[in-house]
């Protein structure tokens, strides 16, 4: 049997415990580890629905052009409920109805960490 293949992404954020919390409370994440990189401050991986997400801690922050993670919802209700969350102090957010025929709400958000997530409900 193979063996299965496993992601992770990983981002930089100022303050990656705050950061953790913030996506607890946004995509009920599970946090998996932390560790501690001395002066710079802890790594910490969480898990989303499956996806390891390290969350490195560094003042540098990640190109806004990169799209991250894509979040796909069940239905439009929690999406908004994310998205209203994610919106809070973000960077730019746009709510779309009208992508295309394969969802019927997205939106791409730069929250306030950096990370730029797009979001859609699953097939309309």
């Amino acid at each position: 049997m193979p063996k299965p293949t496993y992601f992770y992404l990983m981002f930089n954020v100022k303050d990656s415990i705050e950061a953790c919390e913030f996506y607890q409370s946004v995509f009920n994440a599970e946090k998996i580890s932390e560790i501690d990189m001395g002066a710079e401050g802890m790594l910490v991986t969480i898990n989303i629905n499956g996806t390891n997400i390290s969350l490195h801690p560094s003042v540098e922050k990640m190109s806004t052009h990169l799209i991250g993670p894509c979040a796909v919802f069940s239905t439009d209700d929690e999406l908004r409920m994310a998205y209203d969350l994610l919106a809070k102090d973000a960077a730019n957010a746009a709510l779309h109805t009208d992508w295309s025929d394969w969802t019927s709400l997205g939106a791409l958000i730069t929250d306030k960490y950096g990370v730029t997530w797009m979001l859609s409900t699953g097939t309309s």
